[in-house]
């Protein structure tokens, strides 16, 4: 009854060309794991036997609050062409929590990627990890929450405990 979840390490990329590497690498690992028996459903609704988790930095050089909109604008073309390959090959996709500096950053590009009207609004293989520990945590399910009931699809919500004790 498990789920197993694979992660592309080394994220932090320091030029457009580095980013363009791991979006490349991401699919090349979805079409490679969409190869496998267990990418297949065996009923309607069951969640995905295999799954990515997807760092949202590993996608431009310059994933900054300091430039949000433009932050967002770089990601999104990316993080839509692998969910997109996920989606076809029948892969979770899971976008991961980073550092707390930048969780509004990757909130946002969750919700504008998979939220209503997009091409993704109905694919309930999305996820999204959500950092248990934080003092914010419960405020922050709350807008996961909201979102989820006008976005109308379940997507998967992974509560984790979280490494950043500082926050």
């Amino acid at each position: 009854g498990r789920t197993t979840s694979f992660d592309l390490l080394g994220e932090a990329v320091l030029s457009e060309s580095e980013a363009a590497s791991y979006e490349a690498r991401y699919i090349e690992l979805l079409r490679d794991l969409a190869r496998h028996p267990h990418a297949l459903r065996r009923t309607e609704g069951d969640l995905p036997v295999l799954q990515v988790s997807l760092k949202l930095s590993s996608l431009t050089h310059h994933f900054t609050p300091v430039d949000f909109e433009g932050s967002v604008q770089r990601v999104l073309p990316r993080l839509q062409r692998i969910a997109e390959v996920a989606r076809e090959g029948g892969i979770g996709l899971t976008v991961d929590a980073e550092q707390y500096e930048i969780r509004d950053l990757v909130w946002e590009a969750f919700t504008r990627a998979f939220g209503p009207g997009t091409a993704f609004a109905n694919w309930s293989d999305a996820g999204m990890v959500v950092q248990s520990y934080l003092r914010d945590a419960v405020e922050h399910l709350r807008e996961v929450i909201a979102f989820a009931h006008v976005r109308g699809t379940p997507f998967q919500v992974r509560l984790v405990k979280g490494a950043y004790w500082d926050y």
